[in-house]
C-alpha cells in the first residue's frame, strides 16, 4: 500500500481550507460545541491485523509500518528503526516515576 501526503497550502499566516468552506470564528464554535448532540462511545470497535512486518528490509526499499497512533516501524538497509514519542526525552511521566521509558537493544 502506497500512500501520498500533500501539505495543505500556506499563505503567509494561515493555511488555506481545500473544503472551499469559510473559517469559522470563535463564537461558530463555542455555539457548535453547545449545541451538538454526541453520539454514545461504541462498547468495541472491530479492528484487523494487518500483515506481519518482515524481519529484515535489505532490498534497497524502505518499509514504513504503522504501529500505533504515533508509532511506525521503519525498515530499510537491514536496519530496523521504532519510532515512539514515548521513548523521548520529552516524555517526563517515566522520568517522575524513576524508570527508563524504553530500553534500545540490537535485534539481529
Amino acid at each position: 500500500m502506497t500512500a501520498s501526503f500533500t501539505p495543505a497550502p500556506f499563505h503567509g499566516r494561515r493555511f488555506h481550507n481545500l473544503s472551499g468552506r469559510p473559517p469559522q470564528r470563535p463564537a461558530d464554535v463555542l455555539r457548535w460545541l453547545a449545541r451538538r448532540r454526541p453520539k454514545p462511545w461504541p462498547r468495541q470497535v472491530p479492528t484487523r491485523l494487518g500483515e506481519m512486518p518482515t524481519p529484515n528490509v535489505d532490498d534497497g526499499s524502505v518499509r514504513a509500518t504503522l504501529v500505533g497512533h504515533s508509532t511506525v516501524l521503519l525498515q530499510s538497509a537491514g536496519l530496523n528503526l521504532l519510532t515512539d514519542p514515548v521513548c523521548s526525552p520529552a516524555h517526563r511521566s517515566s522520568a517522575l516515576l524513576g524508570i527508563s521509558a524504553c530500553a534500545l537493544r540490537h535485534s539481529p
